[in-house]
């Protein structure tokens, strides 16, 4: 063959022809137009402009590629958004303006719901509301009323009713619906301090600059569990640290959160890979911050009331039991389920120990509560009827454990009718 012969010149036939077409399209990237009469140079020079139009066209393709991935992604979480704002109300369009439903108090140093922020829940028809202390409760005067029966629930998220439809959902609401249908002549204001992320610093703060000054007669701590990520910044302290930061999506971007919450279950099992023994990283300071906001309120005169923290799945084999801790794995991501149930445990010995040494009152729900879903959302947030087990649950307690009852001034009952409700009769 010489470089001036063509397919035709070399006496092709049709039996080659749909073979030698296959490779001359393979070999140039298409096949040009009376391909078998051209000669091999000509062919041949029509290599290089065809690997420059590929080359020409790679980027185009990629622009083309990366434009319609930019498209999903956006469609993507603008729905997700959308979805956000019919379950709660918010949007990161609330955010971005300023007018989100979080607020930075800079008399009390700490971030709380913004002072009378209300928001429907499409989803659920409910209402999110704040008063003007940045708390998910009624109004309330800055001191008692004479007789009035004061009593604030301090904590975070699951405080505040995260999953609750409205306000009067919540289980401090239904404490003092339960509380005033108990002692209908005398004013009685259960004010839900609940604000989502706090840890027992942020209680400690809320405590000393806000609460203290209410003047209640008592002051509920339930810490939720938001201090555990502390075991998992511990554990990365002793890491090396990594080369160079790894690119991610923007933290307010809800598509990387509900990937990574949602893909929990398909990576538990197998053993996740950053696993570490809770024991060795919880250190004294939560006991100890828990032991200085009961000594301060002891100080002030205010009762304190300990609450344990309940949990979705108490123990590994409960069905559905990775379903339920996904968003506490996903938030603890150095802990399998054995170490958050582990953890768990360890922060409510802490609680009742601190409630035991310092002779104050302790709730313990997390004994009391059960697990599964039809009291809980997810691992530690309640569902209707959690809230009002939880409502119910620190009722009886207020009027079964004398001291505590003696601290607030009610009557101590001495018998429950058999459907869970107090009788009429005093100690």
């Amino acid at each position: 063959m010489r470089p001036e012969d063509s397919f035709l010149d070399l006496d092709g036939d049709s039996v080659s022809f749909v073979d030698i077409s296959l490779l001359i399209e393979s070999y140039l990237g298409h096949l040009p137009e009376n391909w078998e009469a051209r000669s091999i140079a000509e062919l041949e020079a029509l290599k290089l402009p065809a690997a420059a139009a590929r080359e020409e066209h790679r980027p185009r393709r990629f622009a083309v590629a990366a434009m319609v991935a930019f498209s999903l992604l956006a469609v993507g979480e603008a729905s997700l958004q959308m979805r956000h704002y019919l379950k709660t109300g918010r949007s990161a369009a609330a955010l971005l303006t300023g007018s989100g439903a979080m607020v930075f108090n800079k008399d009390w140093g700490l971030t709380t719901y913004r002072p009378h922020f209300s928001r429907t829940v499409l989803s659920n028809g409910g209402r999110f509301d704040v008063n003007s202390l940045g708390f998910r409760s009624p109004e309330i005067a800055a001191a008692p009323q004479a007789n009035e029966l004061r009593v604030v629930v301090a904590g975070a998220s699951t405080v505040s009713g995260a999953y609750a439809a409205t306000n009067q959902d919540t289980f401090p609401s239904l404490l003092e619906q339960r509380l005033r249908q108990q002692m209908p002549s005398r004013p009685v204001n259960v004010v839900n301090a609940g604000i989502e992320g706090y840890t027992l610093d942020d209680i400690e703060r809320l405590v000393e600059r806000a609460l203290i000054g209410l003047k209640p007669a008592a002051v509920v701590i339930y810490p939720g569990f938001n201090d555990m990520s502390g075991i998992c910044r511990a554990a990365r302290s002793h890491e090396k640290p990594a080369h160079a930061p790894q690119p991610s999506l923007p933290r307010w971007m809800l598509t990387r959160e509900i990937l990574a919450k949602n893909t929990v279950s398909l990576r538990e099992p197998p053993v996740r890979a950053a696993v570490v023994d809770p024991a060795q990283h919880m250190t004294d300071g939560y006991a100890a911050r828990l032991d200085a906001i009961v000594g301060r309120l002891q100080s002030a005169g205010i009762v304190p009331v300990l609450m344990t923290v309940a949990r979705a799945t108490k123990h590994e084999r409960q069905p559905g039991s990775v379903q339920l801790a996904q968003t506490a794995l996903f938030y603890n991501p150095c802990l399998d389920l054995a170490g958050l149930l582990k953890a768990s445990a360890m922060y409510n010995r802490a609680i009742a120990n601190v409630a035991r040494q310092r002779r104050t009152a302790l709730v313990d729900l997390a004994r009391a509560m059960p697990g599964g879903r039809d009291y809980f959302v997810d691992g530690g947030h309640f569902t209707a009827r959690g809230e009002r087990f939880t409502a119910d649950y620190l009722f009886r307690s207020m009027y079964s454990q004398p001291e505590l009852a003696r601290g607030l001034g009610i009557p101590q009952r001495m018998e429950v009718a058999s459907g869970g409700a107090f009788t009429s009769k005093e100690k």
